[in-house]
């Protein structure tokens, strides 16, 4: 029985529909290249929506799809693409054929409870058991995002590059030496160990150069706002560090002078004479307002009263 490669509305019909054309002369492969380019033209015309689901290794099915307008990294509703599905399945011919068509390897599920994070095809084909894949697309996502970066490599950069790449590809080999029989496929995996290695120094020095220029673009900036030259800041550190001198100073001659028991009753009978003078201005204070409220008592006494006939302000809204 096929396996279908995508689901396309409810799912059913398109397998209904391949079962109801049978198999001519045995051709299994071009019965599903013709019935899914009728099948997918069909649904083309009515507009329905296309879900790549799980890539179980048609390759067949995989242009038809991509003609009719499907995009290579389509998620499903757990957000999962064509390829995390050929990665968990680990149908290696088909992961070749989505990365060539433009498959992103470093796209990540939707994060839940289990992952919050999310998986990536690599984690996926590692989780699965498919190791040799899962380092083929770790190898492609590093190359791939750092394609995407723009990086200004100096010659001490590219140097730099290459003496980490040699060393990683050396340490690997001494390891794996004795033990590797088939010399093809270490030649490829000590090779894919460089490239991954040259592409991770290379964005390591990118993230450095950049935070580099952020810092000196900090430093301008604050250079700019008026902290000024090395000269100016001595001076001012001078200026602060003598007033607090000159502060302690004071503080150090208060304490001696009103130390003795004589400095201490001449400060007391000083802080009784202050406390009776703040006492006497606040009297007056409390009697000039007295006697304001007694002015407009008379002013309500005299004028108001006979103004309006002996009420005054008493009831008066």
């Amino acid at each position: 029985m096929l396996k279908v490669f995508i689901v396309i509305g409810d799912g059913g019909e398109f397998y209904h529909e391949l079962i109801d054309h049978g198999y001519p002369d045995g051709n299994e492969k071009a019965l599903w290249t013709e019935v899914l380019e009728s099948y997918l033209r069909k649904k083309m015309k009515r507009q329905a929506a296309f879900c790549p689901r799980k890539s179980k290794g048609l390759l067949i099915s995989l242009n038809p799809i991509l003609t009719c307008g499907v995009n290579i990294n389509f998620c499903d509703i757990n957000g999962w693409t064509a390829l995390h599905w050929a990665a968990r399945f680990g149908r290696e011919k088909m992961v070749a054929s989505l990365i060539g068509s433009g498959a992103s390897a470093g796209a990540v599920t939707d994060p839940n409870a289990q992952d919050p994070i999310g998986k990536t095809a690599a984690s996926i084909a590692v989780g699965s058991g498919h190791k040799g894949l899962a380092g083929y697309l770790s190898e492609i996502a590093v190359t791939s995002h750092l394609s995407s970066l723009t990086l200004e490599e100096s010659e001490l950069s590219k140097s730099f590059v290459e003496l980490q790449a040699d060393i990683t590809v050396n340490s690997v080999s001494k390891e794996n030496l004795t033990a590797s029989e088939d010399q093809a496929s270490l030649k490829d995996t000590l090779a894919a160990i460089r490239n991954v290695t040259q592409a991770a120094a290379r964005i390591q020095f990118a993230f450095r150069s950049h935070s580099f220029r952020k810092r000196r673009a900090r430093e301008a900036a604050a250079n700019a706002g008026g902290i000024g030259t090395i000269s100016e800041i001595s001076a001012m550190l001078k200026l602060a560090f003598r007033n607090s001198r000159e502060y302690n100073s004071a503080a150090l001659s208060i304490q001696k002078k009103y130390r003795g028991w004589k400095g201490r009753k001449d400060f007391l009978a000083l802080r009784k004479k202050v406390v009776k003078l703040q006492a006497h201005v606040r009297g007056y204070q409390v009697r000039k307002h007295y006697k304001v409220i007694w002015a407009v008592g008379i002013l309500d006494k005299v004028v108001l009263r006979w103004r309006r006939k002996g009420a005054g302000l008493r009831g008066f809204r």
